[in-house]
């Protein structure tokens, strides 16, 4: 009968987000306000051997993806939850940070700081912005902290309503080895660092080759470096720089518009420097540059710089590229620039 189909229908296996796989417990702690933690680690894998994260014969450091899940479960306190973070086989510097939050949906959180550790720390220290303080020491280079967490906030976008964990704000000290070692829960994440950063990003594409030298290369890179400094420098404040673009058509719009956005005070703030420079030609210049602003940074920015009647100025195209990331659009009849080699996207072409 239709019931008995439907009936059939409504059954199944259940399933778990971590699968039935063994797992290795690898910390476990019960803390004085009576929550047990228990971290598990599964299946690992070799990242850098899980697909094609490499260009050529670049391939990224180990600490760059995670080479498997540590599960976190807590239970007690009337408390029953479990959440997942990364695990490196190698971290950077030796340490890893991840928080989730815990005990939510039994309406008691716990931010969970799990931290991979120096095989030379002896103790873990949180501190948190309530003042809630925490420490353990590590184990099998795991540490778990907790404090009182806040209630996620929930939003809702039309029919739907889903719920947010707010951020804990914290302070972890490492103690042990030559010398204690704080970071802020604002800098634990590496990208910031740039050795961090060399080691994960790719080699970026060659510009092209050398030509025909102009007849005093030095000056003349020195001149295309001065016009971009003084470019990037009124081209977010507004002030007239069409002297130092070939084709300066729709980029006094693109600017007005930049100004008129929520970016005006970024691309005012925009500093760009010349990385690498090459030239093409006797009136042609390629260049790799990057953008530093008050809010990102941009690295590997490629540009082009052209001889008219005796002056090195910088390509609309170049100018352009750059407006239409802080919502400034100079018109048609410009294209991103990119060296021979590279995709769109930063990537590799197959040669």
């Amino acid at each position: 009968m239709s019931g008995d189909r439907s009936m059939q229908s409504s059954g199944g296996q259940g399933y778990a987000a971590f699968g039935t796989q063994p797992m290795e417990t690898v910390f476990e702690r019960t803390t004085a306000s009576g929550f047990a933690f228990r971290v598990q680690l599964g299946q690992v894998w070799d990242s850098n051997l899980q697909g094609d994260w490499g260009a050529g014969d670049w391939q990224p450091a180990p600490w760059c993806y995670e080479s498997g899940q540590l599960r976190v479960s807590v239970s007690g306190n009337g408390v029953v939850d479990i959440g997942g973070v990364p695990w490196y086989a190698e971290a950077f510097r030796g340490r890893a940070v991840a928080w989730l939050t815990l005990g939510g949906n039994d309406a008691d959180p716990q931010w969970v700081v799990v931290v991979q550790a120096p095989a030379d720390t002896t103790n873990v220290r949180a501190v948190f912005a309530d003042g809630s303080t925490d420490e353990v020491a590590p184990q099998n280079g795991i540490a778990v902290l907790t404090a009182p967490g806040e209630a996620s906030t929930p939003i809702t976008e039309g029919d739907y309503t889903y719920w947010e964990d707010p951020t804990p704000s914290f302070e972890l000290t490492f103690e042990g080895g030559a010398e204690p070692v704080t970071l802020e829960s604002d800098s634990v994440g590496n990208w910031d660092d740039p050795e961090f950063r060399e080691s994960c990003t790719p080699p970026p594409p060659a510009l092209p080759d050398a030509g025909e030298q102009p007849e005093d290369p030095a000056a003349a890179e020195a001149e295309i470096r001065a016009a971009m400094t003084e470019l990037y420098g009124v081209i977010g404040a507004g002030a007239e720089a069409s002297d130092l673009i070939d084709d300066p058509t729709g980029v006094a719009d693109a600017r007005a518009q930049v100004q008129e956005g929520g970016f005006a005070d970024t691309a005012a703030s925009a500093v760009a420097t010349i990385d690498e420079l090459v030239f093409t030609a006797p009136d042609e210049a390629w260049f790799r540059y990057s953008i530093d602003t008050d809010m990102s940074f941009f690295d590997n920015r490629y540009g082009i710089s052209v001889l008219v009647g005796g002056v090195w100025k910088v390509t609309r195209s170049t100018v352009c590229q750059d407006l239409s990331m802080a919502g400034g659009d100079c018109g048609g009849d410009w294209q991103s620039i990119y060296p021979p080699g590279a995709y769109p996207d930063g990537g590799y072409l197959d040669d």
